[in-house]
């Protein structure tokens, strides 16, 4: 008999992935999520090399081949899902995926126009404890911008998607014992939620319904977060 999840374990695991634009004070301490890249080292693809290999759920058997994926393995489900959400449609957004850091400038330039800057978090220190929020200043001062998370893919391949009506900041983060400055985060919070499922996981950590107000999330170590300036 499988036993059941307990309530509080379950909120603990998820404690700091999400949270309000209020928790951003100075002064404040907060439990910071695991932040490290925790994905395998992989590296990026030349643009002109990236424009002729097989990329789409389409031509799956292409990709199988390609990657001596084996029917129904573990790695043919993982290139199956990467693949998926790459093509997948989300209302209020612009996805694409990329292999080159070419690719990646021109997305967020088409997105946000030609001046542009990127914005990461510094390391991972700090995460799974409480840390002490320092000053907090925006990344620059608008709403729209254009993050890119790591997807699991055999070469370096990252999911960028236009997020409007979201706002970025610079978080300075220290030891809340010791005051020292460890690490310089990159939070970004959603102003519009009226389009996100009922179920998204943000709002079994925070309560609430699509709408109802922001929610924030820490980017991870070697996430990138773009801003037109």
């Amino acid at each position: 008999m499988q036993e059941e999840e307990d309530p509080a374990k379950f909120h603990q695991s998820l404690e700091g992935i999400f949270f309000r634009k209020y928790d951003l004070e100075e002064g404040k301490v907060m439990r910071m999520p695991d932040i490290r890249d925790n994905n395998p080292k992989r590296y990026f693809l030349p643009q002109s090399n990236v424009k002729n290999l097989p990329f789409s759920t389409s031509k799956k058997n292409e990709v199988k081949l390609l990657f001596k994926a084996a029917t129904n393995s573990t790695f043919e489900n993982m290139l199956m899902l990467s693949l998926t959400e790459c093509e997948e449609t989300v209302k209020g957004e612009v996805r694409k995926c990329v292999a080159s850091i070419e690719d990646m400038v021109n997305f967020a330039r088409t997105m946000l126009g030609k001046n542009i800057v990127v914005a990461t978090t510094n390391n991972s220190q700090g995460w799974k404890n409480d840390v002490l929020i320092g000053q907090v200043n925006v990344t620059e001062n608008t709403i729209n911008n254009v993050v890119c998370h790591q997807e699991l893919y055999p070469y370096l391949m990252y999911l960028c998607h236009y997020v409007p009506q979201s706002r970025a900041y610079r978080v300075e983060i220290s030891h809340p014992r010791t005051k020292k400055i460890i690490n310089q985060g990159i939070a970004a919070c959603h102003l519009d939620t009226s389009n996100w499922n009922p179920e998204h996981l943000a709002f079994k950590v925070l309560g609430g319904s699509p709408s109802q107000f922001e929610i924030c999330h820490w980017l991870m170590v070697n996430e990138f977060l773009w801003v037109g300036v």
